[in-house]
């Protein structure tokens, strides 16, 4: 479904849609393409309430949503295709040609993305963080005609730039979660494994640590097609990006801030009421959304807490002998990265303790053995303690 979430029509009647169509049609995957409005021009006075309570439908009732807004593809229209005064014709185009690539492989059997539902379980890692952003290259008008020595490589890093983003968001302030990077055209395998390293390694994309395949790429060899009337020239290769990004949120925000100062004098509240609505579903949306941008802050910062507790574990375990014998042990880092410990000071039954519970760590690992091997020792009294020898506990990370 494609609506404007600030117009009248679009978020009040589109919001019944969706809400019936999730009754009617509960097994299939809705996905929704939401246009918001722009924050330097507005239409209509109310398009912050339009667009703060229709978004409230689409976390209830929507699987996937495609964000866009006006002003970042007004932005490309003057930047790119160098129209003066875009109209919403110039805009509906750009959004064909986003819309036609991502379809692609639904409509030509590709390898990827071939229905609704693979798009969500690539992308949706959560029910809640399900707000993607979308961008396209190479947009060059007909103007140009340099498009043509455009490699896929380049391609790959335009697709990622901000001034292609269909929303008007930094993901640089950001992290990804998970994105898609859909190639059609005249694509070589080859060169996209090139794209795709040179992606990973780029230090402005960031992807969240707790996602190990939060990138995939679909290729698809069928070229793209405009119209007589399009803005954007025919390219011989061109790819699409949908991302799953915590910046999302910037759109949120932006779209809040009128809301807020809006709603805290009441302004045009009353035409709401009048036609039946209750100010509390003003409060209830906006609280909806609070905590949807909650979600996309902590994403990160949620699974960062979870491994920093798993690793506290890890190093609790590592302290156990020292905690069981209730002695400090004596280390010596030789080498060949063997562990010598002084077991001369314990009795009888925590050295024989101390060498099984080795033993047990030197049989469960499947590191090499001179990484890990532990030799048990007795130190003469007149001895004299090594530089490299300390007492402390088991710091060594490389000892287990």
């Amino acid at each position: 479904m494609l609506n404007s979430v600030g117009g009248g029509t679009g978020s009040g009647f589109g919001a019944l849609l969706l809400d019936k169509l999730s009754v009617d049609y509960c097994k299939k995957s809705i996905l929704t393409v939401n246009i918001y409005p722009s924050q330097e021009t507005f239409v209509s006075m109310v398009e912050p309430y339009n667009s703060i309570l229709a978004t409230q439908f689409l976390i209830d009732h929507a699987d996937v949503c495609i964000t866009m807004d006006n002003q970042a593809i007004y932005d490309i229209c003057q930047n790119k295709l160098d129209i003066e005064l875009p109209k919403y014709s110039n805009l509906n185009r750009i959004i064909a040609q986003v819309m036609s690539s991502i379809t692609t492989s639904m409509r030509y059997d590709g390898a990827l993305l071939r229905d609704m539902a693979e798009l969500e379980t690539s992308l949706v890692p959560y029910a809640k963080l399900k707000f993607l952003i979308c961008s396209y290259a190479p947009i060059i008008s007909h103007q140009k005609v340099d498009h043509m020595q455009l490699s896929t490589v380049e391609i790959a890093k335009l697709a990622f730039e901000t001034t292609n983003m269909m929303a008007k968001c930094d993901p640089r302030l950001g992290k990804y979660i998970s994105c898609l990077l859909l190639f059609r055209g005249d694509i070589i395998p080859k060169d996209v494994s090139s794209s795709i390293f040179q992606i990973r390694t780029h230090k402005t994309i960031r992807f969240v640590d707790w996602c190990p395949t939060g990138l995939k790429v679909g290729i698809d060899y069928q070229f793209q097609q405009t119209l007589p009337k399009d803005d954007i020239r025919k390219a011989l290769r061109s790819a699409c990006m949908i991302g799953n990004t915590t910046a999302v949120s910037q759109v949120f925000s932006d779209v809040c801030y009128k809301y807020d100062s809006m709603f805290a004098k009441r302004a045009f509240v009353h035409w709401y009421i009048n036609e039946g609505m209750e100010e509390a579903q003003f409060v209830e949306a906006r609280e909806e959304l609070a905590f949807l941008q909650k979600d996309y802050e902590e994403a990160d910062s949620a699974i960062n807490e979870e491994n920093q507790k798993e690793n506290a574990g890890k190093t609790a375990q590592k302290q156990l002998l020292v905690n069981v014998i209730d002695q400090r042990v004596e280390i010596v880092y030789v080498e060949n990265q063997q562990v010598l410990i002084d077991y001369s000071q314990f009795s009888h039954f925590k050295r024989q303790y101390i060498y099984n519970f080795h033993m047990h760590m030197n049989k469960s690992t499947k590191i090499p053995q001179q990484n890990k091997s532990i030799t048990l020792f007795q130190k003469n009294k007149g001895d004299q303690t090594n530089k490299n020898q300390r007492s402390c506990l088991v710091t060594n990370q490389r000892e287990y």
